[in-house]
């Protein structure tokens, strides 16, 4: 199918680019509805859409470009924004998209997402403005990734954005946060994660596929003839502790056989090149187990009993492909971070402040899209709760919880389980902020001046 003109990059197929800076944006204003603050983040929003935010159409010919005669990979510009963004810009809730998740925002879902860790570990500056005596900024108000191979040239970018006088004088306070994607050899996944392992294998579809995953169609107000799509988009900065990870695969080796690789399948589901676990006892080649580029198609309905595949593994406890082998119902589009060192000119790393307990932290932003937030990206979640995900469990919200603990099969195929091993006591993952945006078109971003600034 072809795309809706004015869809953003980076949702259909994946940006490819190697770093990314995300702006994490508080917009101006002393009350909702203020018009002069409404005018002046209008201008900005504009701005950007008229001449930053890249499109998919835009995306796929620069992709096609450089395949065929390698040229130089463009900037991938993308901009959503949180419910309180579409209120500071001034829009009527009939306009805004309306899933209560989306409404009251990704902190006030706690329990929904199992981030029980509390403010101690979220940093304060994704719950709200840090400014001293602010009261009206509470929830970040968008968010805008600026992607490109070059980390270096990222950052001149991001200068140039911040200078602009539009910036200047929508953007109360903002801060930012730099991924990167350490790029797959092996498998047929595009990157790395922080535990090793290849990933990327669930986003693999048409974009036909991709298109009815994610996207919503988007309201104007009457007499606007536009048709425009956007798409629901979580942002999630997770810490991971790979340390952990290590020592639970250390434990469980010894009663497996002593393959370290093994073990850390049985926790993940797939081996570290992608190998679904379902399909074999160890890595294969990737003609084994991929037809096209994709997983060949699978599910768990012959290992009920989870005697190949524990049901406790990470990618068979969030996504149990129940009645067939689907992929995940989400894209996902996850970098990863880490604490950046100082650069000659005396750039602070932006984790700075926040890293003084945990030394260097560093883990995964999670960013998904998809057509609804509760039923496909918390419904996972509803999942990893339900079948005790072996990485990523969260016994309850509170943080003295006691851990649970399960057992693995000793030997592939066999029933002979291992002894109980601790999930969810010292965990592997962290919650530390986030929120729930929406990517609006590039239609919608040019033609905002087309809606009538709400009323109080």
């Amino acid at each position: 199918m072809n795309i809706p003109k004015g869809f953003q990059a980076n949702i259909i197929k994946p940006h490819g680019r190697s770093h990314a800076a995300f702006l994490l944006i508080y917009f101006k204003t002393e009350k909702i509805n203020d018009r002069l603050s409404i005018e002046r983040i209008r201008g900005w929003v504009k701005k950007m859409g008229k001449e930053y935010i890249t499109s998919h159409q835009y995306q796929c010919t620069n992709s096609r470009e450089f395949k065929k005669n390698n040229n130089t990979q463009e900037f991938i510009y993308t901009l959503a924004l949180s419910y309180t963004g579409y209120e500071k810009l001034g829009i009527s809730s009939v306009f805004i998209p309306e899933e209560f998740a989306f409404v009251v925002g990704m902190h006030a879902r706690k329990e929904a997402l199992q981030d029980y860790m509390g403010a101690s570990k979220i940093e304060e500056r994704y719950i709200k403005s840090p400014r001293i005596g602010d009261k009206v900024h509470s929830r970040i108000d968008a968010i805008l990734m600026i992607a490109h191979e070059d980390k270096n040239l990222i950052k001149e970018e991001v200068a140039k954005i911040k200078i602009q006088p539009e910036f200047k004088d929508a953007v109360f306070y903002h801060f930012i946060e730099y991924g990167f994607n350490k790029k797959a050899t092996t498998g047929i996944g595009s990157t790395i994660s922080p535990l090793g392992f290849s990933d990327g294998h669930s986003n693999k579809r048409s974009a036909s596929e991709a298109f009815e995953t994610v996207a919503l169609l988007e309201k104007y107000p009457s007499g606007v003839p536009f048709k425009s799509y956007g798409s629901y988009f979580v942002f999630r900065k997770t810490a991971v502790n790979d340390t952990g990870f290590k020592i639970m695969v250390e434990k469980l080796a010894k009663e497996t056989g002593g393959d370290k690789d093994f073990a850390a399948a049985l926790l993940m589901g797939r081996f570290k090149d992608g190998t679904p676990l379902i399909l074999s006892s160890k890595p294969e080649k990737v003609h084994v187990w991929t037809r096209n580029k994709k997983d060949l198609p699978f599910d768990y309905d012959e290992d009920r009993q989870g005697n190949k595949c524990p049901i406790h593994a990470h990618i068979r406890a969030v996504n149990p492909r129940k009645g067939g082998p689907f992929p995940s119902p989400i894209i996902r589009r996850s970098m990863n971070f880490s604490p950046i060192k100082p650069n000659t000119e005396g750039d602070k790393d932006p984790n700075e402040q926040y890293c003084k307990s945990d030394k260097r932290i560093s883990g995964l932003f999670f960013m998904s899209y998809q057509k609804s937030i509760e039923r496909q990206f918390e419904a996972l979640l509803k999942n990893m709760k339900h079948n005790k995900d072996a990485i990523a469990y969260r016994p309850n919200l509170s943080p003295q919880a006691v851990p649970v603990t399960i057992k693995f099969p000793k030997q592939y195929g066999k029933r002979k389980r291992t002894s109980s091993h601790e999930i969810g006591g010292n965990c592997l993952t962290h919650f530390r902020g986030g929120e729930y945006f929406f990517a609006p078109s590039i239609t919608f971003l040019k033609n905002i001046d087309k809606f009538p600034i709400a009323t109080p």
